[in-house]
């Protein structure tokens, strides 16, 4: 071999080095970003929950499911009855654009619900800091209170469960649909408890995020729509146009779904109380 050979090889060999190494450190970076951005949601949420009289994370509502990537496994060790109430009149003294809390058994789902323009929480946490992950937050200013027909609330899939990343438990598990069917929304003068009713994949702009009806019998049709949409199929339900249901929307790559497509997971108002 020449030595301008022995040159060439050598200089090929740096280069490929060179980028090896890059590829590392950028790697590297990204994993650490994603760890420090994972850590400082985990204090976030940790922080809110210590400025509440009391949490709804107790031992309790953590065990039932696994929400790590590939392991789907539900345990029953789901509590059946309301869950300690967050004081949010308390809450909103601190944070002007919290509008309730919500909290799904057996999922990490237990946190603020915020209500702002569409897009900030998206990229805010309920404090207002930038933050990967964002804030559960309320779509086109329809409160939780008093009961709307269709209050629509997102939150991002995030791959470690936090935020909506929970809701591929409804989508994925046969058992955890079946026994964990009810959300808890607290307000400041209301405890609602809503039953899920239906489970599918949709188009970003499908009717489901539809919150404004010219008729009851428009409002009931829709709802009639949506539980037929059910993956679990369809339960024969009855609507009327006195009900009142939660619409909860997240990005998903279930079943093949494309970037635009969406998990929803609907569930009706079943018991409201009243509180001091």
């Amino acid at each position: 071999m020449s030595a301008q050979t022995k040159k060439k090889k050598s200089v090929l060999l740096n280069i490929i080095l060179f980028i090896s190494i890059a590829v590392f450190l950028v790697s590297a970076g990204i994993l650490a970003w994603r760890f420090i951005s994972d850590y400082q949601e985990d204090q976030h949420n940790t922080q809110v929950e210590g400025a509440s009289a009391v949490g709804f994370l107790q031992e309790g509502y953590q065990r039932g499911f696994d929400l790590s990537d590939g392991a789907y496994e539900f345990s029953p060790e789901i509590s059946p009855v309301w869950p300690e109430r967050q004081d949010i009149g308390h809450l909103q003294e601190r944070y002007a654009n919290l509008n309730g809390w919500i909290m799904i058994p057996g999922t990490k789902i237990n946190y603020p619900v915020m209500m702002s323009d569409n897009e900030y929480y998206l990229t805010h946490a309920y404090d207002g800091s930038a933050l990967r992950a964002g804030s559960i937050f309320i779509f086109d200013h329809t409160p939780l209170e008093p009961v709307s027909r269709n209050v629509v609330i997102y939150g991002h899939n995030m791959k470690n469960g936090s935020m909506f990343g929970g809701l591929k438990a409804y989508y994925l598990n046969d058992s955890f649909y079946d026994q964990a069917r009810y959300i808890y929304i607290d307000t400041k003068g209301t405890r609602l408890k809503y039953e899920v009713f239906s489970v599918f994949i949709a188009q970003e702009n499908e009717e489901y995020h539809k919150t404004a009806f010219a008729s009851d019998e428009e409002y009931v049709a829709f709802l009639q729509r949506m539980a037929k949409r059910n993956i679990r199929g369809d339960m024969q339900q009855t609507f009327t146009a006195d009900d009142s249901i939660i619409t909860l929307v997240t990005c998903t790559s279930l079943g093949g779904a494309g970037e635009d497509d969406r998990l929803i997971v609907q569930a009706r108002l079943v018991e409201q109380q009243e509180v001091q």
